[in-house]
């Protein structure tokens, strides 16, 4: 079995479709991770297999909780602290009718992120170097989502001026983030589910965020 076809077979597991040329692109993205891992910082994980299980799968393992919206929808989905591209690559992969926006503080991996979405020709993803709380409020989207990079309350505090009303924040978290979740205040609706990741031995969260909606006035008829 070739790496692409052992990618397809996990890969339905957790409900994460991609067409046979983006199973090659995700090799080709970890592949690049690792060459420029070896002159800048990108991640702490080095090997193939890590980065398979830790990067890849962990990023496709959210997808079915994004798509819920029909695949033809043009949804506009943000990757704050994107990094090494995680999961802002493999999610535009997954849904190609997105257009997806990889925001980093870091000019190296801005030129990363730019770097590979040239080399895999992702003409749906768009790359930010800007601190998030810098971002305009005309930028707004459909899902944020964030992976390592902070409390639930913090990542909320950051990131809510770029979602609409209706939008979701999506933070991704290994243990059950209990506390984190008693901290967020009573303006936002949280939901945490389990997720499986192929190939990973450990506790996998995602945190849905939601802001609570203005209960309308009742008007008396007299």
């Amino acid at each position: 079995m070739t790496v692409c076809e052992s990618l397809r077979k996990e890969l339905r597991t957790i409900n994460a479709e991609l067409s046979l040329d983006d199973y090659s692109r995700c090799i080709r993205h970890l592949e690049l991770v690792r060459k420029w891992n070896q002159s800048m910082n990108l991640t702490s994980v080095r090997t193939f297999d890590d980065m398979l299980s830790k990067h890849l799968f962990d990023s496709l393992s959210i997808v079915e909780h994004i798509a819920d919206k029909p695949r033809s929808c043009r949804q506009r989905i943000a990757d704050l602290g994107s990094g090494a591209g995680f999961p802002g690559i493999p999610i535009a992969m997954a849904l190609p009718n997105s257009h997806v926006v990889l925001v980093d503080a870091s000019a190296k991996k801005t030129q990363f992120l730019t770097h590979v979405a040239a080399q895999l020709n992702l003409a749906n993803v768009e790359v930010i170097h800007q601190r998030i709380q810098d971002m305009s409020i005309s930028r707004r989207f459909d899902t944020v989502v964030a992976r390592a990079l902070g409390s639930v309350r913090a990542i909320v505090k950051l990131s809510a001026h770029l979602a609409k009303s209706d939008s979701r924040i999506l933070v991704m978290k290994g243990r059950y983030p209990m506390q984190e979740i008693k901290e967020l205040g009573q303006q936002f609706d949280c939901a945490v589910k389990n997720i499986s990741v192929p190939r990973l031995d450990a506790k996998r969260h995602l945190v849905i965020i939601t802001r609570k909606k203005k209960k309308k006035e009742r008007v008396s008829d007299g």
